[in-house]
This record gives C-alpha cells, sequence and structure tokens, in this order.
C-alpha cells in the first residue's frame, strides 16, 4: 500500500486521497458530525434564498438558484439607487423651502 510522505514522518496524518485504514471510529464521528453541520448550514441558506424569492417581485426559483439570487441582487441594487436618490431630492426640495434657506 502506498502512503504520503507525510505518513511516513507523521504517523498520524494520512492521506485524504489515499484508502487508508487508519481513519478511527472517532474521525468517523467527527466527519459525520462535520457533514451534518454542514447539510444544516446549506438548507438554513437555501430556506433564505427561497424565502426572499417570493418577497422580490418576478424572482422566483425556478431551476436554478443562481437565476433567482442574480435577478434578486439587481432588484435590490435597483431600490436602493432609487431609496438614495429619493433621499437626495427630498433633501435638495426640503432645502429649497425657504424656511431653510
Amino acid at each position: 500500500m502506498k502512503y504520503c510522505i507525510l505518513y511516513l514522518f507523521f504517523p498520524q496524518y494520512y492521506c485524504r486521497k489515499m484508502d487508508s485504514p487508519l481513519r478511527t471510529p472517532r474521525d468517523e464521528r467527527r466527519r459525520a458530525q462535520h457533514n451534518e453541520v454542514e447539510r444544516r448550514r446549506r438548507d438554513k441558506i437555501n430556506n433564505w434564498i427561497v424565502a426572499l424569492s417570493k418577497i422580490i417581485p418576478d424572482c422566483s426559483i425556478d431551476g436554478t438558484k443562481i437565476g433567482g439570487v442574480s435577478c434578486m441582487i439587481v432588484k435590490v441594487g435597483s431600490c436602493q439607487r432609487r431609496v438614495i436618490t429619493l433621499a437626495k431630492c427630498r433633501w435638495t426640495m426640503s432645502c429649497s423651502d425657504s424656511r431653510y434657506a
């Protein structure tokens, strides 16, 4: 069986690519726990993406999430620009009022 150079100097480590009988039950439990945590994280992100797609008009997630997310980014950027423009207009209108001049 082939081993990594790293294994020759540090037997507690092994190459992931090589089939190695050195995995302990503790390693398997840690790996399974990590996989479960990552799965929950991905599910939470996916649920937030779906919730956003329902709130933002014309951004439904049909086949791919990427298309829906890019649509949401464009829509939110557009709304952000509108808010800034309206805030500037409101500020100039209130400053042009005779009471503030």
